[in-house]
């Protein structure tokens, strides 16, 4: 059987052919896609078949069974035939239907993009994990993910008595809350352009950016200007990242451990509304790029400062996620499921 699966974020699309003998999965083909050479996603879609010189299923003698495709934003009619998303941070719409149209034999599913992740952590290996705090895992427990990435996502995966059933929320746009002086100051200034400060706005990319740029007024610095001030929005962020990783630049450092700050205390936010004894996983494409410059200890105690919810907090275990396919396997596995 083979699946067509994707993760399909505001800025890349990673699409990948899934052979699925049994249980297990095979990558056929895979690639990624900058999203902002692209007017609609089926032409994505499109090209990802051009690539591999696929000109139909029938031709390439490849029965195709269905197509899924994590998305980041919220889906309406979510597992229907008529489900449709608009993608967060990107003007496109992608509908089923307007799949269906080219796959006629095909199954196709749309999903939240952390609802694939959600699905993909049972195929999680210990290898592509870091433990952050061991807590007291409870296998038949509730599950949460926090994943900052071109924006953040949230998705709670809660145990029914037989399996974790994901469902995904926007918990990202809740309105961010300052808890230090500093934390205090940097709302104010992201209040400046913002009528609502969200977390997403420092947990992301741009939320990086955000901080780095907040350190280097507030400090009045002006080091580096050529090599990160100058660049353009979407290449910030991993400017930022290499500053701060490879040459230990004293702002970009400043803006890591802020951002690593911030993601402990909206963490535990999403641990005391979902309590994930199954685990907390760290997921997106953020975290593992930054995970040189992670404190686990003053992570840990950041996360459980939440007044009498302490001991709560502190038996849920968290994990730092490697796997960055691990939203297309997710997808991959959601179809398999959904067919059998």
């Amino acid at each position: 059987m083979f699946v067509l699966a994707g993760d399909i974020g505001a800025t890349n699309s990673r699409l990948a052919l899934a052979e699925m003998p049994g249980d297990k999965l095979q990558w056929k083909f895979s690639a990624n896609f900058k999203n902002q050479q692209f007017g609609h996603f089926r032409e994505v879609v499109a090209e990802f078949f051009r690539q591999y010189e696929i000109a139909t299923i029938r031709d390439a003698h490849i029965s195709i069974r269905a197509l899924c495709f994590g998305v980041a934003g919220p889906v309406q009619n979510p597992h229907s035939s008529k489900s449709r998303v608009a993608v967060t941070n990107l003007p496109w719409t992608i509908e089923s239907q307007d799949l269906q149209n080219s796959f006629i034999d095909a199954q196709i599913y749309l999903l939240n993009d952390l609802e694939a992740t959600a699905f993909g952590l049972s195929s999680l290996s210990r290898d592509n994990q870091q433990v952050v705090a061991a807590g007291l895992p409870l296998a038949q427990g509730n599950q949460a993910i926090l994943a900052p990435g071109s924006g953040l996502g949230e998705v709670i995966s809660v145990w029914d008595g037989k399996r974790h059933v994901p469902f995904a929320t926007e918990g990202g746009h809740c309105s961010f809350s300052p808890e230090t002086s500093l934390q205090c100051e940097l709302f104010d200034f992201l209040r400046q352009d913002n009528t609502v400060v969200s977390w997403e706005h420092l947990l992301s990319g741009p939320g990086l950016a955000n901080l780095y740029r907040f350190f280097e007024i507030r400090a009045s610095a002006q080091h580096n200007r050529d090599q990160i001030a100058a660049l353009e929005p979407q290449d910030f962020p991993a400017a930022v990242t290499r500053a701060a990783v490879e040459h230990g630049d004293p702002i970009a450092v400043r803006a890591v451990d802020l951002f690593f700050e911030v993601l402990a205390n909206e963490a535990g936010n999403l641990a005391l509304k979902s309590l994930p004894r199954a685990g907390l996983f760290l997921a997106g494409g953020i975290p593992p790029r930054l995970s040189s410059l992670l404190n686990v200890e003053t992570f840990r105690t950041q996360f459980l400062a939440k007044s009498r919810m302490h001991r709560v907090l502190n038996e849920i275990p968290i994990f730092l996620v490697r796997d960055d396919k691990i939203g297309m396997r997710g997808a991959a596995l959601y179809a398999r499921w959904k067919i059998e």
